[in-house]
């Protein structure tokens, strides 16, 4: 339950040397070779991602890096589209239009997208991390801890 609890506060390094005693006590022949520590998961910074989003916009940038490509692009599509929008309103002298429709929508998209960049970021760390802790646990479930007979010996 230790391990675990480490790995939910990211304590990667001493997750691990609970792991690898804990397999060595009861493990038999652990190999750190084949640790999952070996594997701990890349995670992405929320923070990262809403800034990505709120100093490049038009590109995505902060959904590309949240690791969600098709969210990002539609969203490039919709803040260049609205945009477009609105520049071709006010070249048809139709200004009220360009200016509500075309910058209203493209600050409602570029808004929500970086909120959404930080969301998304936030729903991949919780997936990897769930991934993570769950090859953890199924080790360790697999791991018999051995009986004591009624002398108290371990057998």
């Amino acid at each position: 339950l230790g391990i675990l609890s480490l790995n939910e506060m990211q304590r990667w390094h001493e997750a691990d040397t609970a792991y690898g005693r804990y397999m060595r006590l009861w493990g038999g022949g652990y190999d750190p070779a084949w640790s999952p520590y070996n594997h701990i998961p890349k995670l992405k910074n929320p923070d990262k991602a809403e800034d990505l989003s709120a100093f490049l916009p038009f590109t995505g940038a902060g959904l590309f890096y949240a690791g969600d490509a098709p969210e990002a692009i539609l969203n490039m599509a919709l803040q260049v589209g609205f945009i477009a929008f609105g520049a071709y309103s006010v070249l048809m002298e139709r200004y009220i239009t360009g200016i509500l429709v075309g910058v209203g929508g493209y600050a409602a998209f570029y808004h929500g997208g970086v909120r959404r960049a930080r969301r998304v970021a936030e729903m991949y760390n919780e997936r990897e991390s769930l991934r993570f802790n769950t090859l953890v646990r199924n080790g360790l479930m697999r791991v018999r801890a051995p009986r004591e007979d009624s002398s108290g010996e371990h057998r």
